[in-house]
């Protein structure tokens, strides 16, 4: 069940951000399972998730920026929307 401030993120894995940290949480039988990552941390899953080989340097400011992107995302334009619309039916 989605907690307040949170959101599923699929396969039973929710995910929060309490303005310090994103916190991963997988409800199991015998209690909820979490990882907590510091926005360092994040930014280094990111690039590892996306294949990249270097580390990402940033500034101060160029990490403020990126985090406030990623945690005050604005809503979905129709062109987004249409472009997630055509990737979802691609891949079905």
């Amino acid at each position: 069940m989605v907690r307040k401030n949170e959101a599923y993120l699929g396969d039973g894995l929710y995910a929060s951000f309490d303005g310090n940290a994103f916190t991963l949480r997988a409800p199991r039988a015998d209690g909820d399972h979490f990882v907590v990552l510091e926005p360092g941390v994040f930014v280094e899953f990111l690039r590892f998730a996306s294949g990249q080989q270097e580390p990402w340097c940033l500034s101060p400011s160029d990490s403020a920026l990126f985090l406030d992107a990623i945690t005050n995302a604005p809503e979905p334009n129709e062109a987004l929307r249409a472009a997630a619309g055509r990737y979802k039916r691609s891949v079905e």
